[in-house]
């Protein structure tokens, strides 16, 4: 998946991005053991509601979570923003 370079696979940015947008997404819906976790470990798209600090509310579909913003530069309520977990990743 990721690119070689003299003999070594290179992950950059780009090859990170493109496993959680297909590949990661395609593993948790195989697995059904563990639903409920692997419900959260889905990356979802969601609008940021709620900003307190590092901290905000971001609502996914008619769900609510909790989400640490450190990797978003300069968050904004009404921004969209992919979440993995716990975490927003990345905006829209």
């Amino acid at each position: 998946m990721g690119k070689k370079e003299d003999g070594i696979s290179v992950i950059d940015n780009k090859t990170i991005k493109k496993y959680f947008l297909t590949f990661h997404q395609k593993l948790q819906e195989a697995n059904k053991k563990y639903k409920k976790i692997f419900e959260l470990c889905k990356i979802k798209k969601g609008r940021i509601i709620e900003i307190k600090g590092k901290y905000g509310k971001v609502k996914i579909g008619n769900e609510y979570r909790d989400v640490n913003l450190e990797f978003i530069k300069n968050p904004k309520v009404g921004e969209e923003v992919i979440v993995h977990f716990f975490y927003a990743c990345e905006k829209i």
